[in-house]
């Protein structure tokens, strides 16, 4: 490490241990100066962060990794969204970008990772089944019973059920983000998976050759017709319209998976979050 290098890291450290005092007004005094250290400033709190054993410590120093990490995330994000969200690749990308409105500090890159592994390990299955039917089969059974994916009917609204990286790690989530990581696995299989924007619950849609199998995700997979939808929404006072059983485009499902991280963190009273997941979905509504 150069001399300029020690002394950056020494300012940066001295600021991270002010801004952990006790005292709010010395804290605000010192954010400042962490903000235009900026992406410098990420790797150190990032240590602090982890060293720390008090959660009010580590509140602290998440709040000002958000801070220093988001205006990348939002150019991120700003250019995926120019190129344009046509294909589920690019929708993968857009998703796991907002794992870091979670995580400031997380590799996405271990999420797409994963999904490859996930579906190498299931693609020889798939290869060697007889009908388009049957696999379909295998891949909601590899999801849903041998990975045992499942909806969370506990804590519905939990901001984790929102975010893809807590919905891979634990393995539960709703029915949008169970949606994605089979829509994220078909897209690599190349299976004719697509996601249905019925209002209220999302869907999923197989269809090989006209041949429609509606799914739903928060069910363990299970086949649904479209009667039963119909009640459905029946029940829930929806008037049913013809494209809430038409494949929905790759931008009309990060449109909604923006709404539902709004939706978790104004029920997490998490004001600064929501405002800021708004100015994301505000680049799409353009």
């Amino acid at each position: 490490m150069s001399e300029k290098q020690h002394s950056s890291s020494t300012e940066i450290e001295s600021l991270i241990t002010l801004y952990l005092d006790p005292d709010p007004r010395i804290r605000h005094a010192v954010t400042s100066r962490l903000m235009e250290w900026g992406q410098a400033a990420v790797p150190l709190i990032d240590q602090a962060r982890a060293r720390t054993k008090a959660s009010d410590e580590k509140q602290k120093l998440e709040k000002i990794l958000f801070e220093l990490t988001y205006p990348l995330l939002l150019d991120e994000f700003s250019e995926v969204v120019h190129l344009g969200i046509h294909e589920i690749s690019q929708l993968e990308r857009a998703i796991l970008l907002l794992s870091r409105l979670d995580q400031p500090t997380f590799r996405t890159k271990w999420i797409s990772t994963k999904l490859d592994e996930m579906a190498d390990e299931i693609e020889p299955a798939i290869l060697s089944a007889e009908s388009s039917k049957t696999k379909m089969e295998v891949l909601l059974r590899y999801v849903f019973e041998e990975l045992n994916f499942k909806g969370d009917r506990q804590e519905y609204h939990a901001l984790e059920n929102s975010l893809l990286h807590e919905v891979m790690d634990h393995r539960k989530g709703i029915p949008l983000t169970l949606s994605l990581i089979i829509l994220f696995l078909a897209d690599r299989l190349q299976l004719p998976f697509y996601g249905v924007n019925m209002p209220i619950h999302f869907m999923l849609l197989f269809d090989p050759k006209g041949s429609r199998i509606y799914i739903d995700p928060f069910d363990d997979g299970a086949v649904v017709s479209r009667e039963q939808c119909l009640i459905f929404m029946k029940h829930n006072e929806i008037p049913p319209r013809p494209e809430y059983f038409e494949p929905c485009l790759p931008i009309e499902i990060l449109r909604r998976h923006l709404r539902n991280l709004i939706n978790s963190y104004e029920k997490d009273g998490d004001n600064e979050c929501s405002a800021k997941v708004n100015e994301l979905l505000r680049l799409i509504e353009v």
